[in-house]
């Protein structure tokens, strides 16, 4: 369920939202065959993962945008792989959905393999706005 708004670390207001479980970057796109063979576009399967994250989303409306410099801390179970490929489609998608600026933005950003998430097919991604030291 969302948390919002809650006071975290140096009074930073966090959220969590739950997604379904990112696809790894080598899942999310591909090379374009067409003309010349240049150019990238997503993937059947990175498509389905943005309609199955937008009905998640749906469910924990509303969420507020973080804006100015945020951090992202994003939980995942423990998955086959490096949990490294996994950190492009929630951060695309926290944009793209206007819940945060320009990853541009993201002062840091961390994932994990969390064995303690059991087999749950989905992961737990939170948003903190940075604060200024």
């Amino acid at each position: 369920r969302l948390r919002l708004p809650q006071m975290g670390s140096a009074g930073a207001k966090v959220k969590t939202i739950k997604l379904p479980i990112p696809p790894s970057v080598t899942q999310a796109s591909a090379n374009s065959k067409n003309g010349r063979g240049r150019g990238r576009y997503h993937t059947r399967q990175y498509r389905a993962w943005i309609k199955a994250a937008d009905g998640f989303l749906f469910m924990q409306w509303p969420v507020t945008k973080t804006v100015g410099p945020y951090e992202v801390r994003i939980r995942v179970p423990k998955l086959r792989g490096d949990v490294d490929n996994r950190v492009k489609a929630p951060m695309d998608y926290l944009v793209s959905r206007n819940l945060t600026d320009d990853d541009k933005h993201a002062r840091k950003v961390s994932i994990e393999g969390d064995p303690a998430l059991g087999n749950v097919q989905c992961c737990e991604v939170e948003i903190s706005e940075s604060v200024a030291l």
